[in-house]
């Protein structure tokens, strides 16, 4: 995606501003959040430093990879709570909550992870009952964010040990919508590599009565409050809500409204013109249940310059590759990342009798566009403005035939 000059100069103009804070107590910086990725990764029972791993905060663009020596920066995060989602290829997987706290100056103190241990990953498979004639369905993983299709069959790969809360949706014709769940998984150390199966997850059709959306609003430009966010609830059914029915973040940021039972999709966009100087995440999605409550975590809006600045960060050459240089704390230009693909971006489903450009519907029931993912040799359907990585290093996007 081309960035204007302006939105890369405010970008590294607020870091670089960041940086100019240190802790004494942690020698960390202001909002800064950093470790070193360790893994077993010559599976010889063996924890050891482990580049390539590609770390997501959830709800977000802000997308990093490990260095050679496993080190790893995110800068600058504000106040509050954050999911840290850890990802390498399709075995390893990683979910970890960090809070950022403020200091007594009034600045986010750093917060140093030490070494983070990436284990090995699980599944869970299943099946869903109840629904008649359904022509797709989703699962949501409340805990990452992350989804899988659920047409009646369900699968999700690569899911981090500890605990998950699974919501189900599934669609059919004419205008059908049946919900399920919540399922509680907890994936134990033992499971890691392995697939669990669940016991059959029963849905019931959608009623008008109402459940509590929630989400919260970080924008991460200096410009740009989160009142001034624009929000779109859709319902995969049903369509958008009226603007009316979106309220204002309060103080912290946080967005609760009440809505009927359903699926929905929650984008983030900032007003022109700045929308130009952040990137937006993918719509999340939420499964709506009477008298539950659906918590997406926090949506943030990023410009595309911090990231960049944050993932050269370095502590010593070593970071850098062989023979590295880091000057000034940065890595320079003759190194890269190892390819991957974002830990927040889902997996693509499974092969679909279908040619690239092909029109479509994917398991979910929603209408796309046939695409061939990176290193397999199968096309997959892909609604538009999704994306999808089949081998967690390149990721799939949209058709060029989306409008």
């Amino acid at each position: 995606m081309a960035v204007a000059a302006g939105a890369v100069a405010s970008a590294l103009a607020l870091a670089a501003c960041q940086l100019t804070f240190s802790n004494p107590a942690e020698r960390l910086r202001a909002g800064q959040v950093s470790g070193r990725t360790v893994a077993d990764a010559q599976l010889g029972g063996t924890l050891i430093p482990t580049a390539g791993i590609s770390i997501s905060i959830k709800g977000s663009a802000f997308d990093q990879v490990t260095h050679d020596t496993g080190r790893f920066t995110l800068i600058p995060l504000p106040a509050g709570r954050h999911t840290l989602l850890f990802r390498q290829g399709t075995e390893l997987a990683l979910t970890r909550i960090v809070d950022v706290e403020l200091g007594p100056d009034g600045q986010p103190d750093g917060v140093s992870l030490g070494d983070v241990a990436v284990p090995f990953a699980a599944a869970v498979r299943g099946n869903l009952v109840g629904a008649v004639g359904p022509f797709g369905g989703v699962m949501v993983d409340e805990t990452t964010g992350l989804t899988a299709p659920a047409p009646g069959a369900f699968q999700m790969n690569v899911m981090s040990l500890g605990e998950h809360a699974l919501k189900f949706g599934m669609v059919g014709a004419p205008g059908e919508e049946w919900v399920g769940g919540p399922v509680l998984v907890r994936l134990e150390e033992t499971m890691q590599s392995s697939v669990l199966p669940l016991a059959d997850v029963v849905v019931r059709h959608v009623t008008a009565d109402t459940g509590r959306l929630r989400f919260r609003l970080v924008s991460l430009h200096p410009d740009l409050a989160p009142a001034a966010i624009q929000v779109t609830v859709t319902e995969q059914m049903r369509g958008p809500l009226p603007a009316a029915d979106v309220p204002a973040p309060d103080a912290g940021g946080w967005v609760e409204l009440d809505a009927p039972e359903g699926i929905y999709q929650v984008g983030i966009a900032a007003p022109p013109p700045l929308d130009a100087e952040v990137t937006a995440p993918l719509a999340a999605t939420a499964i709506v249940m009477a008298g539950q409550v659906a918590d997406l975590g926090s949506l943030y809006l990023v410009p595309p310059g911090i990231p960049a600045v944050a993932q050269y960060l370095c502590e010593a050459g070593e970071d850098c590759g062989k023979g590295g240089v880091c000057n000034a704390g940065s890595c320079g230009r003759g190194w890269n990342p190892m390819p991957a693909a974002p830990a927040r971006v889902p997996l693509c489903p499974g092969a679909h009798d279908c040619a690239a450009t092909d029109p479509c519907v994917d398991d979910t029931g929603t209408p796309g566009f046939c695409v061939q993912p990176g290193g397999v040799q199968y096309a997959v359907c892909l609604s538009c403005g999704r994306e999808c990585t089949a081998d967690g290093v390149s990721v799939a996007g949209s058709s060029p035939m989306c409008p």
